[in-house]
């Protein structure tokens, strides 16, 4: 393959979006956005150590501590990256038109550029708070397989999602594990569907079948009201997001990047706090048992449509604040618990109902390298001529992971707080 003009060694997507990407990306999403970024990358991978228990040579006597003496309890997760691409192109007519015009030719690539880089952006966005499989969510259970609309269970689970055009895929099951079920297939490739029109308000997305069939039934043959979607590729294989180690329910014994977290779930996974009737009870009270087990809990993290329902619950009893300022309507409520001020935050891709209470501080997105990139590790250019078609092609992609990064303290995915309101 070769490169499309005398001037493809040139980042053109530097020249675009500035000498720093990664920071030019993260603007959407508040917990993405303050997420620690760490470049350094994960050779064959980077241990997460979180100390569940103290040493425990204690007693009343010396010879009770000595006979009592025990190493630290310390449990090991081994965090390896994951891949995300977006590949986009331009037909060879239209850089053969517009030879001799640089302008016009930055332009169009501008314009294909920007538009994978927000793709780009909201694949991390679902990421950031994504569980282990990658599922977008489970189907209703009023589905009906006879027609080609995709409706789902959770309530506002599509917003900002930007599917159309998106191929989507199904399973039994959410794609978690280190032996998920597989994907719906023929026997050879998954069945999978294409996105042509996107209705979020109502949970629903209308599709077409990759093989040409006219009913879900069809399209995706043994999907099911109990059958999980995902964006194509991304079945048992994406980034894990905050569902991941900070799950809603207790996680099983099913291993969790080598460990079994049954041995001390809150420490392993997560606390979690149950409904006290009103939000702002329930909040408080996260705050308290955070402050109880001396975790540190600035911010919490809730869909918008609970931030609205939180609002309308304490009407003009606190304003609202946004860094210094005050004032109604901006986007963070501080609420105080007894170790200080928590912001609550929206943040469309946490699930409608629930909310993560922590420090994004104490998270790192770890990546080999800037992500995304332009991949043009041989040299041979930015675009690249395909081999299938009269078209140049820019391929950016990335490797990496979220994980707990507060090696100080060594409370892992501990150090946050799951609420169901």
């Amino acid at each position: 393959m070769s490169s499309a003009t005398n001037t493809s060694q040139i980042n053109l997507a530097r020249r675009l979006y500035g000498p720093d990407m990664i920071d030019a990306m993260w603007k959407d999403d508040p917990y993405l956005n303050r997420v620690k970024k760490d470049t350094s990358g994960f050779g064959e991978g980077r241990y997460v150590v979180v100390r569940i228990g103290d040493t425990s040579g204690v007693g009343g006597s010396f010879n009770v501590a000595l006979r009592n003496q025990a190493p630290t309890q310390e449990q090991r997760f081994f965090v390896t990256e994951r891949s995300i691409y977006s590949v986009f192109s331009m037909k060879g007519s239209f850089l053969r038109k517009h030879r001799g015009k640089p302008n016009t030719l930055l332009e169009g690539y501008k314009s294909q550029a920007s538009s994978a880089k927000y793709g780009y952006q909201k694949l991390m966005e679902h990421a950031a708070w994504n569980d282990d499989g990658g599922t977008l969510g489970q189907l209703a259970t009023t589905l009906n397989t006879s027609n080609m609309v995709l409706t789902f269970r959770t309530t506002k689970a599509l917003f900002g999602l930007n599917l159309m055009g998106k191929h989507l895929t199904f399973a039994t099951d959410t794609g978690a594990g280190t032996s998920p079920a597989g994907e719906l297939n023929d026997g050879t490739n998954p069945y999978s569907v294409t996105v042509v029109a996107e209705d979020p308000q109502n949970d629903q997305l209308t599709v077409t079948g990759d093989n040409g069939a006219t009913t879900l039934a069809t399209a995706v043959v043994g999907i099911t009201n109990a059958s999980y979607a995902f964006i194509d590729g991304f079945y048992n294989a994406s980034l894990s997001g905050k569902k991941a180690w900070n799950p809603i329910s207790a996680p099983s014994s099913t291993a969790f990047f080598g460990l079994d977290r049954t041995s001390s779930p809150a420490k392993l996974s997560g606390w979690r706090v149950s409904s006290k009737g009103m939000m702002e009870s329930t909040l408080t009270y996260a705050l308290t048992q955070g402050d109880m087990t001396e975790v540190e809990q600035p911010m919490a993290f809730c869909h918008g449509d609970d931030w609205w329902a939180y609002m309308q619950e304490i009407g003009s009893k606190v304003q609202a604040s946004d860094g210094e300022k005050q004032g109604s309507g901006k986007k963070m409520v501080e609420v105080y618990g007894p170790a200080g001020s928590c912001k609550l935050v929206r943040a469309n891709r946490v699930p409608k109902g629930y909310a993560w209470v922590g420090d994004p501080a104490e998270d790192v997105l770890r990546s080999e390298g800037e992500i995304p990139q332009i991949l043009n590790e041989d040299k041979a250019g930015v675009m690249l001529r395909a081999g299938d078609d009269d078209a140049y092609q820019s391929r950016l992609g990335g490797d990496a992971n979220f994980m707990p990064d507060d090696s100080g303290k060594k409370l892992g995915p501990g150090a946050w707080t799951v609420v169901t309101w």
